[in-house]
């Protein structure tokens, strides 16, 4: 495909914004095309037909040629990186938090109580790897699973403002805000950066 590209004189070439499109648009715009970008969403409002490569084209086409069509800009590998981080992220912060919760709540119904938090939830896993008799041997072979994969967690999973310091952006058509504040920027999100 890159071949084809690269012997076709300069042009506009419109996408819509999907997993791989930032790559294509990348690789693209390195021949001298101009790739815009569309949120699917707002393509979609120019399919006529049913979804198929061929009405997506087409609907692609109508959109390019509006003068209010949003476009979306394209993003580097390094912004790219920035979302994969904080994608990665996520669920892992989602995952320790349910450990300790759950460790929390199936202690306090045999009566030992952690206030919450994660460092009072994290001596009660201290607890059940120490053996300790409080915890009967049964429950805590119930409760080894998850602290070990509690200890295979991070306790403190980076945060984005500690990897790359990017500008919150607009990426149109109802989509959501996107990006990450930087240092001393105002910490609300639709404030431009300080």
């Amino acid at each position: 495909m890159l071949a084809f590209f690269e012997r076709l004189p300069s042009c506009l070439i419109g996408m819509e914004a999907c997993g791989s499109a930032h790559h294509w648009a990348r690789e693209l715009a390195k021949f001298g095309h101009d790739v815009r970008l569309m949120p699917p969403a707002c393509v979609k409002a120019y399919m006529r037909r049913q979804k198929n490569d061929a009405a997506d084209a087409a609907a692609i086409c109508e959109a390019m040629t509006r003068p209010s069509m949003r476009f979306v800009p394209v993003r580097s590998v390094e912004n790219q990186a920035a979302l994969m981080h904080h994608k990665v992220r996520e669920p892992l912060v989602a995952q320790r938090t349910k450990l300790l919760n759950a460790l929390r709540s199936h202690l306090a119904e045999i009566g030992i109580i952690a206030a919450q938090g994660p460092n009072n939830a994290r001596a009660l896993a201290v607890l059940i790897m120490e053996g300790n008799d409080m915890i009967p041997a049964i429950v805590r072979s119930a409760l080894l699973p998850a602290v070990r994969r509690l200890n295979e967690l991070p306790k403190h999973p980076t945060t984005p403002q500690r990897i790359s310091p990017l500008p919150v952006r607009y990426l149109g058509c109802g989509t959501t805000v996107i990006g990450w504040l930087r240092r001393g920027a105002p910490k609300r999100a639709g404030q431009p950066p300080g």
